[in-house]
């Protein structure tokens, strides 16, 4: 709150942001591209899925100056296995900590996010829904994406406007 000329009145943050999400398919070889930063440092909040990257990476390999990053590595479904798949990475400027939160995490394919425009809240979520015939089958959520998303979307529709993003392949 601010105080002009004897009253009180609300300091207002209007954020204009651009949200990118993009099914990356393998995060760790790309940001040694330039130009590939550069795509990606264009934009102010990130979902990249398919990383790809372990929980326990080397935060090195991922890290973008500027950005806070949480890495959301796939559950590991297998104790054999030897390859890193799946895994979602959300990326977001350093400037908008005040603002973004993550609030909630469904088993390897949902993302929310919250973000507080004052007065506004809004909140974003991420999803990735594997293709219909893959062999991946989440033990976590038995496969109902669409139930889930759903759900999502009504629960967080009560706090604040909704927006949906990901990779839906529909």
């Amino acid at each position: 709150m601010t105080e002009r000329s004897g009253s009180i009145t609300p300091e207002y943050v209007t954020l204009d942001l651009k949200i990118l999400a993009w099914n990356i398919h393998g995060l760790s070889d790309k940001l040694g591209y330039p130009d590939f930063r550069s795509k990606l440092t264009s934009y102010d909040i990130l979902f990249l899925s398919e990383t790809w990257l372990y929980e326990d990476s080397d935060e090195k390999m991922f890290k973008i100056k500027g950005y806070v990053h949480e890495n959301f590595a796939r559950f590991k479904t297998q104790k054999n296995n030897q390859k890193s798949s799946g895994g979602i990475i959300l990326y977001f400027r350093d400037a908008l900590k005040k603002h973004v939160s993550v609030v909630k995490r469904v088993c390897d394919h949902f993302l929310v996010i919250k973000i507080t425009d004052n007065p506004t809240t809004q909140f974003v979520i991420f999803a990735y829904i594997p293709p219909y015939d893959t062999p991946f089958k989440c033990v976590h959520c038995d496969n109902n994406f669409y139930e889930i998303l759903y759900d999502l979307y009504i629960m967080f529709s009560n706090l604040g406007s909704v927006k949906i993003c990901g990779d839906l392949n529909t």
